[in-house]
């Protein structure tokens, strides 16, 4: 067969873009995984020529947020979030012998600020492999206090409490003597913004109850007067004592905890989700002496092969706080693991509370321990009585009555009156022209800690839609009261008149109630009894 030079040129052509797409694939085909921590160095030793890069270091820097570029084109090629102690896994796809600048993030209230590199290029790799490990260095002198910046592990520091569900401790007032102490509280109208961003109600003055999950940062024993200089806090016990009205005898939680711990392994790559118990364990000081109630410190690992990232890595205390009322104080005892039994326990020592010395210049800190105030007590909502009844035509005192009475008779006196509250769905209610309905009903929180309260009347073509009471917990406590219970518990009374209803037609009263007892998350205790009759006006 005669080629041509027109076909030669094709076949060339077709054979170089063939060449080139495979050249093209081979060099984005390279899949990196960059594994590491994130190191908050003080501005100090950054500036200090006389320390090298390679041993320039410092605290592990938490919950930070990485990006990773192309230092070359300052492309943006993948970014992830670091765990308690800054360590991070990132996987992405890019060319082969390629090189990266890694940038670091403090996030705030979802406003990521850019932490500026410990010196310059001390962030930036050349040609990675495809498992690289780093340690990003950055400066970071404002984790020097306590605050909303995040926390450090500082030595002489036991455990800092972040939040109970999803309120913050600065929204937990925690100063002894006020009367908020313990209850969540969002006052402002920028606190009520925050708690629109965590997608939480506008929690006022909100005791907490039912299962409480306490979250918190871990940090070092230390300062010179601990024994165990360098050592860790592995095991810790929960400790929760009432101490208003009246003081309670102190014990320790014992309600179960689990995490999903997931494994990745990069080489060769696989992914694995296990349940793992946190507590709470038996364990035994070095006497045999048994010690219940240990939960363990989980801490994420990662390294350039094995990484272990925990679900809820910074939940320490799951409290079912069941029927517990009051002001709680809830504090933690810390353990170092010296060894292990032949059936497996750890063999545990305390620390000394001489190994935690810090304490918080800032109110809004829950250091050490967390005050809560909790409340499980009922919320009572039903309908006591109805009835329907007119002015007493032979009297000028609008006090007295004539209320509808069984076979159509009238009395003078609620006794004998018929209870329409004792029937069933749907019965017939003839208001006959003249009636009113009078409702006795209960909507009572025996803790006092109500939130609001409604009656709400409802024809069933729409035609009445209307709330002829609406009481709130807002309007009744002015200032720092912190209790409304409602009606009383003997419940109250409220007439609507026959004005209101305007056709013959299905009916549905209402009565809706709202404590303001919740988890963290929402509202635990609503009611909502309702009744139904058709209504000829």
């Amino acid at each position: 067969m005669k080629i041509t030079k027109r076909k030669l040129w094709k076949h060339l052509f077709r054979m170089l873009m063939i060449g080139l797409l495979f050249c093209s694939v081979s060099a984005y085909a390279v899949s990196y995984t960059v594994s590491g921590q994130v190191m908050r160095i003080t501005t100090e030793d950054a500036e200090d020529d006389a320390i090298p890069d390679a041993v320039l270091t410092g605290e592990y820097y938490p919950y930070p947020h990485i990006r990773i570029y192309n230092s070359v084109t300052n492309m943006l090629l993948a970014e992830g979030d670091g765990g308690q102690n800054g360590q991070f896994t990132i996987l992405f796809t890019a060319p082969a012998g390629l090189s990266i600048q890694c940038r670091v993030f403090r996030v705030i209230d979802g406003m990521a600020t850019e932490l500026p590199a410990a010196r310059s290029g001390i962030n930036t790799f050349t040609s990675i492999p495809a498992i690289k490990w780093v340690a990003l260095k950055v400066t970071a002198d404002h984790l020097d206090e306590y605050g909303a910046g995040g926390f450090v592990p500082y030595p002489g520091v036991g455990v800092v409490f972040t939040r109970v569900g999803r309120v913050e401790i600065p929204y937990i007032e925690q100063a002894a003597g006020n009367a908020l102490r313990g209850l969540a509280h969002y006052a402002t109208a920028a606190d009520s913004l925050v708690a629109v961003n965590r997608g939480i109600p506008v929690f006022r003055k909100a005791p907490f109850g039912g299962k409480l999950l306490i979250y918190g940062s871990f940090g070092n024993p230390g300062g010179g007067l601990c024994p165990t200089p360098g050592s860790t806090i592995d095991w810790y016990r929960v400790k929760i004592q009432r101490i208003s009205p009246t003081i309670g005898t102190a014990f320790y939680c014992m309600d179960y905890l689990s995490k999903i711990r997931t494994e990745v392994i990069t080489s060769p790559f696989s992914v694995g989700a296990y349940s793992e118990k946190i507590g709470p364990f038996t364990g035994e000081l070095s006497d045999a002496t048994a010690v219940p109630g240990l939960f363990r410190v989980n801490r994420d690992v990662t390294g350039p092969i094995v990484n272990y990232f925990y679900s809820y890595p910074d939940l320490r205390v799951n409290w079912n706080s069941g029927a517990n009322n009051g002001l709680y104080r809830i504090s933690l005892e810390y353990y170092m693991q010296t060894g292990t039994t032949a059936a497996g326990k750890p063999v545990v020592q305390q620390f000394s509370s001489t190994c935690f010395t810090g304490t918080s210049p800032d109110p809004d800190v829950a250091l050490h321990e967390i005050y809560l105030n909790v409340n499980n007590q009922s919320l009572q909502t039903h309908f006591d009585h109805i009835f329907i009844s007119r002015d007493d035509p032979s009297s000028s005192n609008p006090a007295d009555r004539r209320y509808y009475a069984d076979g159509g008779s009238e009395t003078g006196s609620i006794a004998g009156a018929y209870d329409f509250n004792d029937e069933g769905l749907c019965s017939i209610m003839d208001l006959e022209s003249k009636y009113d309905v009078d409702f006795y009903f209960t909507a009572h929180h025996a803790g006092s800690f109500m939130r609001s309260y409604d009656l709400h009347i409802r024809s069933n073509d729409s035609g009445v839609n209307i709330t002829p009471v609406n009481e709130s917990f807002v309007s009744h406590t002015p200032g720092t009261s912190i209790l409304w219970e409602g009606t009383p518990a003997a419940g109250t009374h409220f007439r609507v008149p026959l004005s209101s209803f305007t056709d013959p037609c299905a009916y549905v009263y209402t009565l809706n109630s709202y404590s303001r007892i919740q988890n963290g998350v929402y509202y635990l205790q609503y009611h909502h009894p309702y009744k139904a009759y058709y209504v000829i006006p």
